[in-house]
């Protein structure tokens, strides 16, 4: 490697990836046009581009446009396997990988001494993850990750591009503006309406005039212009977020079906989450009808926790009151924010329900109430949850201590009956034990070792 080149990022790019997975386990596919996902394309493979789909395109119009277009649900618990594979491959050429969902950033700086990184080394490293895991990868190796990410990004499909610091000017000045990181369609509209459309055009504007038009961004899109990022590579080992989610196999007005597939998505996001130690300070719940209209919410917790119930009940709560309308839902998501370590202290708030107590009013709330109607219905709506809350009275200030020692048992017993869960599921699969409302889905939803077989649930990053 060149003395120039002192610090490498290698960016790996996993080229197709739901689709090329699909197309490895059934050798038929190979020539076929395939996409993966429901509603819309989460990935096609290269075949299926030439007719001009692309992910996010729904599939109405994708199969409008390419009539031979295989359409395939998705394998998600197999396309997590096969990323581990690779980024395994990753950990052992790289002191620090930084992994998501189909790609990793490598930091190979102490590694130039080891080995002389140039184009026929990332190309070797290319053949043994095809050889060894059966996916074809984009390399790009830069002095730093976002000139690295733009190169294996421009060596698509199964290419590897090594890009060195005094290349970086010849190597982005004539590139679109849309392939700077960081640049959206909205800031890609704005900037077209200057006529600027490449990325050293970009460079004509000051930091003072960028940052006037776009704030923080733009400053960032200075130095980004100009091929300079100083963005380091680590091993996260707190992620931003846990999220799971799915789209229904059909679109539902069933109460039991939605909030059983609630408990069942906070069952495993809770898992993940204790999985790594940590807990959550913030509960989201987003949802997607009929008519496409999507909505979310969030709400902080007044302690963290990682405990199902607690986490089943704030995000039972969130979605009552997000779904007001008579329409059918298409999906449901959970998303656990603010994560943080988990503490082996339990924070009590004594004068607030425990989650028996709200789950058996909301129990009553759903047992009295229809689905939601397109008049008068908020004002009902907010009227029961009054209600509830005024059920459950704050304990008298001399059962305070009594009260408070029914609350860390309450805790106890439910932190140890997850751990429990945890450790039988991790031995004999998700399906070996199905709890609460989740049960209401046996018989609606097929299943494997691995739980209730999902459309399209989130993989964590």
């Amino acid at each position: 490697m060149p003395a120039a080149f002192e610090t490498p990022v290698l960016h790996i790019d996993i080229d197709a990836f739901f689709a090329s997975i699909e197309k490895l386990r059934n050798p038929r596919l190979s020539q076929q046009p395939v996409a993966v996902g429901t509603g819309v394309i989460a990935s096609c493979c290269y075949v299926a581009r030439q007719f001009g789909l692309y992910a996010g395109m729904p599939l109405g119009e994708a199969r409008r446009r390419c009539r031979s277009l295989i359409i395939l649900e998705g394998h998600y618990a197999i396309y997590r396997c096969f990323a581990e594979e690779v980024f395994s491959r990753c950990q052992e050429i790289a002191p620090s990988v930084e992994s998501y969902l189909d790609e990793a950033f490598c930091d190979l700086n102490g590694t130039q001494r080891l080995t002389d990184w140039s184009e026929a080394r990332l190309k070797k490293f290319q053949a043994r993850v095809k050889k060894e895991v059966g996916l074809d990868i984009s390399l790009g190796l830069g002095p730093n990750r976002m000139v690295a990410q733009m190169a294996s990004k421009s060596a698509k499909p199964a290419g590897a591009r090594l890009v060195l610091p005094e290349q970086i000017e010849t190597f982005i000045k004539d590139l679109p503006i849309r392939s700077l990181p960081g640049v959206g369609s909205k800031t890609e509209k704005l900037l077209k309406k200057l006529n600027i459309k490449t990325i050293g055009s970009l460079r004509l504007l000051d930091r003072t005039s960028l940052k006037a038009m776009l704030g923080q961004v733009g400053e960032v899109l200075y130095e980004r212009c100009r091929g300079r990022d100083t963005r380091i590579i680590s091993t996260r080992e707190i992620p931003r977020s846990i999220s799971r989610e799915t789209s229904f196999h059909q679109e539902t007005t069933d109460a039991h079906e939605i909030e059983g597939m609630i408990h069942y998505l906070s069952e495993r996001a809770g898992n993940t989450m204790r999985k790594l130690g940590l807990s959550c300070r913030k509960i989201g719940v987003k949802i997607r009808t009929a008519d496409f209209r999507g909505e979310q919410t969030a709400t902080r917790l007044k302690a963290p926790t990682n405990i199902d119930a607690e986490i089943f009940v704030e995000a039972l709560t969130r979605y009552r009151r997000l779904h007001k309308r008579r329409v059918a839902l298409r999906l449901v998501g959970i998303t656990l924010l603010d994560l943080v370590p988990e503490s082996s202290t339990i924070a009590l708030d004594l004068f607030e329900p425990s989650p028996e107590e709200v789950l058996a009013n909301l129990k009553a709330d759903s047992n009295s109430r229809s689905q939601p109607s397109l008049h008068g219905e908020h004002l009902g709506e907010e009227h029961r949850e009054e209600e509830a809350e005024e059920a459950w009275q704050a304990p008298e200030v001399e059962n305070l201590l009594e009260h408070a020692s029914q609350v860390a048992r309450s805790k106890a017993r439910a932190s140890q009956l997850c751990t429990s869960l945890d450790e039988i599921r991790e031995r004999y699969g998700h399906s070996s034990v199905l709890s609460g409302q989740s049960i209401g889905l046996l018989g609606q939803l097929p299943q494997d070792v691995n739980g209730f077989i999902l459309r399209t649930p989130c993989l964590t990053r």
